[in-house]
């Protein structure tokens, strides 16, 4: 199989789609424990950082400064003075989150706040309703009110809510004097959610047949132009609720939650707004300083309550441990003002968008390439919080990112994990295949990279060596079969072992024979010189093994070499059940035959032109022939390996017999054939037995006798194997 052609992706299993399935439908359910995805949110709050709210809303505390000096409650006589006070600097509302209920210490003061309330037209007031949603217990239904209040309610016109959270009775509402004049009426009930920090405000309280605004949210409706139109229309919007209301004559929609309610976009600490305390503002009015009053208050709307610690006000939100709570109805206000209340994504969308990026997951899992489809999971892992964080700061959207999140955790886990399992499963495969004629370093390589050794093969450059023992039948005729397997085990695990050393692989014996090569399957850019090194080591080693097998008394034997470099295609030849990891073709094939050839020249390693044009000068070498093999038709220039260079001992010897052989080589294509003999009886003087010089001498005095034909080109043919 070409590698070209390979598929890029993996298989897909049944198990692994299932369990992704599975894996995106937890998800999905993660979407409903809302105090958990809401962590979430608070992490993008932080991120984004602080921002300004609204300029036209005003917090006025009571301190712990205050406190001590009013004590708590706080006389209904002082909220009148800061009641005037305020109305008097142009403040256009005010709202108090406090919950003036009708018992009180300050009787006078009962009745001067209430005049002062109806003197004034802007002061709204708080209710506490009983809410089985927020307390998680059930009361009974007390449905009597002072029927001023329902001045107050908002009514729904057009349709039938079932999400709002019902009250079931009332806990505190103001005095019945201040029923009467305050301006209006909004509850201060807030979602904490499971662990107690606040994010959600209802937007309204259903109580009977009427329905009651948060502080905030009737604050912000009063400034904006509320008049006396007390409805509001709820729509739906696929699966996510609206509500239309007028203000000035102008319709305006609110987006909800599921459950009605709204998320405060939280601008930072309560130190956001700014923030008046109760006897900061007295000072400045007792100094007659009402320019200033009049430049802080003047056209804002006022979120008056209680900031100190004394009174236990307070609760965890985004931006803080504790936070006075009157900050909630005062962002709320702002929010609604300029129109950046969060609005959480349509459920439908956060669905698709948890199964589309899971199936992203799924399909980036099974890249075929390990190491792109961990890193590409990884930039996926983090797409969920960064599309939040887009849509977040960008657009107030919220879209939950902690669910999409674990599910492309999930998934990458699960399928890399099973990956995992299937490569260690592939590499035990691996290395019961290979241990036995692969290196080590090769082994832990193909085990990283199994796609190395998938069936069929590819056409790469290598190196190949075939090497077999001179006249061994010869010698079994000697050996007793089990003596023969000894001697034979102990040769083969010797020329093995170099082999490894050069991190060579061992394709196969044949008997006796030895075929390794090297380049593949781990590229090795010096695969001709690993080869060579190993026919010179072998050498080396078999001479001290003939001097221990002749003490022995066991017989001599010799081994010899061919060595050739070319293209060849490489990979596992058979079958899926069963196969060969080897090489095949033509260079393979000549790579055989300069085996036998170095009987031709009494040699013991030949390599051809081809491996040699592959090595340095490391080597000392000398040209055999011009030779056609048994087989093939054309010549190939081949060459005898003498030795390495610092390595192999007494290469000095070598210089001159080398110099004079390539001279009278030289003679000898040139049909110079006289001195051509009277060269190689030099070498001979110097190397008594060098087997291609007689094997020259031979030729010449032939050719001296009978000369070749003119058209001679010094090519040999060689008519045996």
């Amino acid at each position: 199989m070409n590698q070209s052609n390979k598929s890029h992706f993996l298989p897909v299993s049944r198990l692994n789609l299932l369990a992704t399935i599975v894996i995106a439908l937890l998800a999905i359910g993660l979407t409903v424990p809302y105090s958990f995805q809401f962590t979430g949110m608070d992490t993008l709050f932080n991120l984004r950082g602080e921002q300004q709210p609204d300029s036209s809303v005003v917090i006025v505390e009571f301190s712990n400064e205050d406190i001590e000096e009013l004590g708590f409650p706080v006389g209904r006589s002082h909220l009148a003075a800061l009641q005037g006070l305020l109305a008097e600097s142009g403040a256009s509302w005010i709202a108090y989150d406090m919950l003036l209920a009708p018992f009180s210490f300050d009787q006078g003061g009962d009745s001067l706040y209430s005049e002062m309330t109806a003197l004034t037209g802007n002061a709204l007031h708080s209710l506490a309703f009983i809410v089985p949603e927020q307390t998680r217990q059930v009361y009974t239904s007390d449905l009597r009110f002072d029927s001023s209040v329902d001045s107050f309610k908002f009514l729904n016109r057009n349709s039938e809510p079932t999400f709002f959270w019902k009250a079931t009775g009332i806990n505190t509402k103001p005095y019945s004097g201040l029923l009467k004049t305050s301006a209006g009426l909004g509850h201060i009930s807030m979602n904490n959610l499971n662990d107690g920090t606040y994010r959600k405000v209802p937007l309204f309280l259903q109580y009977g047949d009427a329905f009651y605004p948060s502080l905030g949210f009737l604050l912000a409706a009063n400034y904006l132009g509320l008049g006396e139109n007390r409805w509001f229309d709820l729509h739906q919007d696929g699966w996510q609720p609206y509500i239309e209301m007028a203000f000035h004559g102008k319709i305006r929609k609110i987006w909800l939650e599921r459950d009605g309610s709204v998320i405060p976009n939280f601008y930072g600490p309560f130190n956001r707004f700014p923030v008046y305390s109760y006897s900061d503002l007295m000072r400045l009015y007792d100094a007659g300083k009402t320019d200033s009053l009049h430049l802080i208050l003047n056209g804002k709307m006022v979120v008056t309550g209680h900031s100190s610690n004394m009174v236990g006000d307070y609760g965890p939100t985004p931006f803080e441990e504790l936070s006075p709570l009157c900050l909630v109805h005062a962002t709320v206000a702002s929010n609604l003002v300029r129109d950046e209340l969060i609005r959480e994504t349509p459920y439908i969308l956060v669905l698709a968008f948890i199964l589309l990026i899971t199936l992203f997951a799924f399909g980036l899992n099974h890249l075929a390439s390990v190491r792109l489809s961990a890193v590409l999971s990884l930039v996926l892992i983090s797409v969920p919080f960064l599309v939040s964080f887009v849509l977040f700061t960008g657009s107030t959207i919220w879209l939950t990112w902690i669910a999409p999140t674990g599910s492309v955790v999930l998934t990458t886990l699960w399928l890399q994990g099973t990956r995992y399992l299937a490569s260690d499963k592939e590499k035990k495969k691996i290395r019961t295949a290979f241990v036995q004629y692969l290196p080590e370093p090769v082994v832990r390589e193909l085990m990283a990279n199994p796609d190395l050794l998938r069936l069929g093969g590819t056409k790469q450059e290598l190196t190949v060596l075939f090497s077999d023992v001179a006249g061994f039948t010869t010698i079994s005729e000697k050996l007793s079969p089990e003596e023969l397997v000894e001697f034979l085990n102990q040769y083969l695990g010797a020329m093995t072992d170099i082999v490894m050393k050069y991190e060579g692989t061992l394709d196969k014996y044949i008997g006796d024979a030895i075929m390794a090569f090297w380049g593949a399957p781990i590229p090795q850019k010096d695969h001709a010189i690993r080869a060579c090194k190993s026919a010179l080591e072998m050498t080396e080693v078999l001479k001290k093994m003939l001097a221990k097998w002749r003490s022995e008394g066991k017989p001599d034997i010799w081994a010899r070499y061919g060595i050739n470099t070319g293209d060849m295609v490489v990979g596992n030849m058979g079958s899926e059940k069963r196969f060969n990891y080897t090489v095949m073709g033509d260079a393979v094939n000549l790579s055989a035959r300069l085996e036998p050839a170095n009987k031709e020249f009494g040699t013991t390693i030949m390599i051809s032109e081809f491996t040699l044009s592959r090595l340095n000068d490391q080597f000392v070498t000398r040209q055999l022939d011009l030779l056609v093999v048994k087989g093939k038709t054309k010549p190939v220039r081949v060459f005898e390996l003498i030795g390495e260079k610092s390595i192999t001992p007494d290469l000095d010897s070598w210089i001159e017999p080398v110099r004079l052989y390539e001279e009278s080589l030289g003679h000898y294509y040139r049909r110079e054939f006289k001195a051509a003999s009277e060269g190689f009886r030099k070498v001979l003087a110097l190397k008594p037995g060098d087997g291609p010089s007689e094997t020259y001498i031979s030729r010449s005095e032939a050719y001296s006798s009978e000369p070749p034909s003119p058209d001679w080109d010094g090519v040999f043919v060689m008519k045996h194997k």
